[in-house]
């Protein structure tokens, strides 16, 4: 699943694309502002246009339209300061402590990986817009540090001690929603790593909110497995650590 270089005719899109922006995000006629506090340099990068784009099946209008409600977006949840000790202080010491790992360039194709440890989350004992604002820290830190030609980026679950009081509805539908609308063609895998039987019956759920492309990213395997995709000291100590005692492990339902 490699990157697919521009294309003239996408280059040419993205073009018209910015131009359409540029005015929509301006100034009116009597020289007013309307929009134009709501984009900054970050806002509307080539590969984000490209990413849009291609999310859209190259319809430009569709591209243009999810483009300007991402602009906001941005703007609501000041997600240009998400790397800021100011956006940090938005999380709690209890919500980020122990729960990932951001590895840069951490797989064979130097792309940067979270391994998230499933087992620590704990639905009722968490804060939902805490969570919200992790999920874009975390996002906005791996798109940091992707390769800045393709902005791709890699999410590796630790199931390995996952249980009913990790599956938590509410804030795994705010991930899948914010990648889905936010970062088109920005995930290219999701790793669920010695995932229990008994999350299937909630991956029956899960998998209905994925589109089939991203569930093609989807693959369920063994840490044995993950190893073949992932640089030899990249993987963080004690991730799926119960892999040999753990057969209850699919990889694929």
């Amino acid at each position: 699943m490699s990157f697919t270089p521009i294309t003239e005719n996408e280059t040419a899109a993205i073009s018209r694309l910015l131009e359409r922006l540029s005015s929509y995000f301006s100034t009116d006629e009597d020289g007013v502002e309307t929009e134009t506090e709501t984009v900054t340099p970050n806002t509307f990068r080539d590969i984000v246009l490209l990413r849009f784009l291609r999310g859209r099946d190259h319809v430009e209008d569709d591209a243009f339209d999810l483009l300007v409600d991402y602009a906001k977006w941005r703007k609501k949840y000041d997600v240009d300061d998400a790397l800021s000790d100011s956006f940090s202080s938005r999380i709690s010491t209890e919500e980020q402590k122990n729960k990932y790992v951001i590895v840069d360039k951490a797989d064979l194709e130097d792309r940067p990986t979270a391994f998230v440890f499933v087992g620590r989350h704990n639905m009722y004992d968490r804060n939902v817009d805490e969570m919200r604002f992790l999920i874009i820290h975390v996002l906005e830190r791996m798109v940091a540090t992707a390769k800045p030609e393709e902005e791709r980026i890699i999410l590796a679950l630790d199931m390995s001690q996952f249980g009913m009081s990790c599956m938590d509805y509410e804030v795994a539908r705010i991930l899948v929603d914010i990648l889905k609308t936010y970062y088109p063609e920005t995930l290219q895998y999701i790793f669920m790593v010695d995932s229990p039987w008994i999350f299937s019956a909630c991956w029956a759920i899960i998998k209905q909110w994925l589109n089939p492309v991203t569930l093609k990213k989807v693959h369920f395997l063994k840490l044995a497995d993950l190893k073949k995709y992932m640089k030899s000291n990249a993987i963080p100590k004690g991730f799926a650590e119960l892999e040999d005692d753990n057969d209850d492990s699919e990889d694929e339902w």
